[in-house]
């Protein structure tokens, strides 16, 4: 039971940093641990070049060896074996200033930000549950499995369907399928990401242009903006619709401009920021087919990092408040819901 809520809670966008204290066998235990806590991933030792131990301080005599457990987007665990509890309870800030850059780089590498911190008790987790919201109309996303990391942040949606029936007043379920169990699915809108390629048969890249073009549009991105996802998923576009160039979507689309759900200013994240050299304009891309967007693609993370809603320093992707809402409006299209009531 334990162990389960420890796994909620890094899924809801926490990371879990544990230290083995006076050479204890705490760090074997904790192993042990997050091997039952996350079985799909692997707590692997840190490289020299790692960003942990140069995304603030870059300087570090006798750095802490650490260890770190990914989801392929973000650290869901950091550990080390050496006792930085007590260099820091005994003050050691100039014998062992390492132990403090160390800390220093943890925070800004596990939480993003020193600037803006939330006040203490606050989350990015709603309060609510679903359960107690009644939407008159619903709809139904569907999420596309496939042979590689398909689903590095697995309760996306749940917090995604949480805020989108507050914000709108239609529920939202999202599904698991496979392609060929998609046109069953009762799904208008579906989503494929993640951290890898995104692989798909013959068979079951026909299943799902069949599904598109029986009115169904799909959602395309880079789970943490990963470059191979990017790329294989741009690729996926193109064979799906291989005759149909793939362009920016109008910024006069209903999926940014809607009346009752307007869009600020894009707001990407400081890695995104700096990929795209500074600009704020959309970068949405999109296959047309008669006019209709079948197909939404971003190479920035959208439906991960962004609907989960935690701030990073290493995410290439929206910033989680632009990540819902720009989602919101696709679902909302997609569906063919031309207005809510809020």
């Amino acid at each position: 039971e334990q162990i389960a809520k420890l796994r909620t809670y890094v899924l809801q966008g926490g990371t879990i940093f544990s230290v083995t204290e006076c050479n204890g066998g705490f760090g074997k235990a904790m192993r042990g641990y997050y091997k039952k806590m996350f079985p799909e991933y692997e707590l692997v030792a840190a490289g020299p070049d790692h960003p942990l131990y140069s995304i603030h301080f870059s300087k570090m005599r006798g750095r802490p060896k650490a260890y770190i457990l990914s989801n392929g987007v973000r650290p869901l665990v950091i550990h080390t074996d050496k006792d930085l509890s007590k260099d820091w309870q005994l003050r050691m800030k100039k014998s062992k200033s390492s132990s403090y850059k160390f800390g220093a780089n943890l925070l800004m590498y596990a939480g993003g930000r020193f600037d803006k911190l939330r006040k203490r008790g606050t989350s990015s987790w709603p309060t609510w549950s679903v359960a107690e919201e009644e939407g008159s109309k619903s709809v139904t996303i569907a999420r596309l499995e496939y042979g590689g990391n398909w689903d590095p942040e697995p309760l996306a949606f749940t917090r995604f369907s949480t805020l989108f029936i507050r914000d709108t007043g239609v529920g939202l379920k999202a599904v698991t399928v496979k392609p060929d169990a998609l046109a069953a699915s009762g799904a208008k809108i579906a989503s494929i990401t993640g951290t890898g390629k995104m692989e798909f048969s013959t068979e079951q890249i026909s299943a799902i242009r069949k599904w598109i073009n029986a009115g169904g549009t799909l959602v395309i991105d880079a789970a943490g903006g990963s470059k191979v996802a990017a790329k294989s998923g741009r690729k996926l576009a193109s064979t799906l619709f291989p005759d149909t160039e793939m362009d920016l979507l109008p910024v006069d689309s209903p999926m940014y401009a809607r009346k009752d759900c307007p869009l600020n200013k894009v707001q990407y994240r400081k890695a995104t920021r700096k990929r795209l050299g500074g600009t704020s304009a959309p970068t949405l891309e999109a296959v047309m087919i008669n006019g209709r967007p079948v197909v939404l693609y971003s190479a920035a993370d959208l439906t991960d990092a962004g609907l989960v809603g935690y701030e990073s320093k290493i995410v290439d992707g929206y910033r989680p408040a632009y990540a819902f809402a720009l989602m919101r409006n696709i679902v909302l299209q997609a569906a063919g819901i031309k207005d809510v009531d809020k």
